[in-house]
């Protein structure tokens, strides 16, 4: 698979916030798509000096058995989207 095109935005790729922009096709090519928790800490402990260092949001997923990582530059616009899907408008 060409993990060249994989972003953060994309289903299994999450993962992709905990790391500067510029080491995404490397982590993807050694976790791979819904790769489990001790891949990701894995790949971080590898690459320490690649963490990102914007502010992120971890959501654990019950159902799924899974997290969503969010990262702080898309908060406003998750909030949008979300608030545009429910049919809500912000306070």
């Amino acid at each position: 698979m060409k993990f060249s095109v994989a972003q953060p935005e994309n289903l299994g790729f999450h993962y992709l916030n905990l790391f500067k922009e510029e080491v995404w096709e490397e982590v993807a090519e050694f976790a791979g798509a819904n790769p489990s928790a001790q891949d990701v800490c894995s790949a971080t402990l590898h690459r320490t000096e690649s963490l990102a260092t914007h502010k992120i949001k971890p959501t654990k997923i019950d159902v799924a058995k899974t997290f969503d990582i969010e990262a702080e530059k898309y908060y406003d616009e998750i909030i949008i989207y979300c608030l545009a899907t429910m049919r809500l408008t912000p306070r």
